[in-house]
């Protein structure tokens, strides 16, 4: 099991570096199939949850989203929405459940694993640098859902407690695109409001 996810290991960063297209696409399609091999021949391993994650990146990378989004799915239940590299898992699948628009679901998801991981992981130096990307992706599906004034917390949130992380650079200039974004909307809502309550929400949103 090791050897086969060493293998997938190295296909992916093969993959990564070659320009020609059907070379990217050949090495990717090995890196999967090693970790296919990984998950059937030795199915109770412990590397198994690794492989999956692992291979749902080479779908994603092969077109192929939506079977990555079904691979990722098994960890919001038993038994690998518990193990260790859970987190791992819903970040990635977070990330794709938002580039299908459904941002509302991938909110209600990672937040169901930072209220299981996150605690433990703080106490885990390993896992623990996990966190940041976490907390990041939690922002993005929040912000992906409309509700600005709170995704613009969580990013200075990771700024503030994770400032070494790239994580922490990228919160940064969201959190100063979610401001601009309520900006705009209060501007539009001050222009159509003939009481005075959209100056308001402009001077609140500034």
């Amino acid at each position: 099991p090791d050897a086969l996810l060493k293998l997938g290991f190295c296909y992916q960063r093969l993959g990564a570096v070659v320009a020609d297209a059907a070379a990217k696409k050949d090495a990717y399609t090995q890196s999967k199939a090693a970790y296919a091999r990984l998950i059937k021949d030795y199915s109770k391993d412990t590397l198994v949850p690794t492989a999956m994650i692992e291979q749902a990146k080479c779908m994603v990378l092969l077109g192929d989203s939506n079977t990555a989004l079904n691979e990722l799915d098994r960890f919001q239940r038993d038994p690998y929405r518990s193990n260790p590299v859970a987190p791992l898992a819903i970040t990635q699948f977070s990330s794709l459940l938002r580039a299908n628009k459904r941002a509302v679901d991938a909110v209600r998801i990672v937040k169901d694993c930072r209220d299981r991981h996150e605690k433990v992981m703080e106490r885990d130096p390993l896992r623990a640098a996990w966190i940041p990307a976490l907390q990041y992706e939690h922002a993005l599906a929040t912000m992906d859902t409309g509700k600005l004034a709170e995704a613009r917390a969580m990013f200075d949130s990771v700024t503030r407690k994770y400032p070494g992380s790239p994580e922490a650079v990228n919160s940064l200039w969201r959190a100063g695109q979610c401001q601009r974004e309520e900006l705009v909307a209060a501007i539009t809502a001050a222009e159509a409001s003939p009481s005075g309550d959209g100056e308001a929400a402009v001077n609140k949103a500034v």
